[in-house]
């Protein structure tokens, strides 16, 4: 039982007072708190990962090559791939850990890859979106929640479309890279009217309206960006008023998978603490309730004057009390 504080979307933002019981099921009883050591929220989301290159962290600084196809990251993969599954239940455990309670992760590998993933995930955190990479596509979509494709740029519009083709017909999601370099592969992967498009940090304007326009979610993934130098702080705040926004982590190899710290970073880049909390908490798919995040007021959330702000701008790893997931149930 926690009485606090709780912070969560519901339209618009909400904030209450009340009790949480937490059994079998997430239970909120809201009523007056007169005063209270914990503050809760929705456990976090963590819109786009790459947790298999977490093998090979901390790489010299470079440009995008490092993780393209034949580059430095694959390199890796293939010289220690034997270290791969035990270094992403690593990451899933630390996930869990600090408050992530959902992960949409590209997944190299073919079957393979997935099967990995599936086999280290203990707490059912990833949505895994596979690659063919020499499976047959549909075989791969039996075992994968669906397609996380590279960029049209890499595996060319007619293959993309076929993918593309193919999860839709098995009810599978279809993620892809755009606008990460440049804009030349933003227009065809909105054409593919896919279910997020991840970076989109040198998009024009007028391929983020369309995007907007199509209600397409979009993950922004800002330290990920600043590190391989193509941030973009322009299209960063306009995407920050945009409702279907996202933050993600991305390449374990050069950030930490702590939306947390991805928060910190995003709310100092876009100055809009309540849109990087919406990011942060929010599921690209319909329906989706994945539990909440119990912080106690000891440490950085002690005496704090803005709850909101003081969540997404200061709150680590060691403030977090529990992390619980399932619904809440409203009483």
């Amino acid at each position: 039982m926690y009485n606090c504080e709780f912070i969560f979307f519901d339209g618009e933002l909400n904030q209450k007072t009340g009790t949480f019981y937490i059994g079998e099921s997430i239970v909120f009883e809201e009523r007056e708190v007169k005063e209270t050591n914990y503050v809760a929220c929705p456990a976090f989301v963590n819109a786009h990962t790459h947790i298999g290159d977490s093998v090979a962290k901390d790489p010299p600084f470079s440009s995008i090559e490092l993780v393209m196809p034949g580059g430095y990251k694959f390199k890796m993969l293939e010289k220690y791939r034997y270290e791969i599954k035990s270094s992403v239940r690593d990451v899933l455990n630390y996930s869990y850990s600090s408050g992530v309670l959902r992960i949409y992760d590209f997944r190299e590998g073919g079957i393979k890859g997935v099967k990995l993933i599936r086999e280290a995930d203990n707490n059912g955190l990833c949505v895994v979106l596979g690659r063919p990479d020499g499976d047959d596509a549909n075989n791969v979509l039996e075992v994968a929640d669906g397609f996380g494709i590279s960029s049209v740029r890499d595996v060319g519009f007619e293959k993309a479309c076929m993918l593309r083709e193919i999860a839709r017909k098995k009810r599978k999601l279809f993620f892809i890279h755009a606008g990460e370099i440049d804009d030349k592969d933003v227009d065809e992967a909105i054409d593919l009217e896919p279910d997020a498009i991840i970076h989109m940090n040198k998009a024009r304007e007028d391929q983020l309206k369309r995007v907007f326009d199509e209600e397409i979610p979009v993950v922004s993934c800002i330290r990920s960006n600043l590190f391989f130098d193509v941030g973009n702080f322009k299209n960063y705040r306009l995407l920050a008023g945009y409702d279907r926004w996202c933050i993600g982590t991305d390449n374990v190899m050069v950030s930490t998978p702590s939306i947390l710290e991805e928060m910190h970073f995003a709310s100092y880049v876009v100055r809009d603490d309540e849109s990087v909390f919406r990011a942060a908490t929010a599921s690209m798919e319909n329906g989706i309730e994945i539990g909440i995040v119990v912080f106690h007021k000891r440490i950085n959330l002690s005496r704090v004057k803005n709850t909101l702000a003081s969540i997404v701008r200061r709150a680590c790893f060691e403030d977090i009390e529990l992390v619980a997931p399932g619904k809440v149930i409203f009483e």
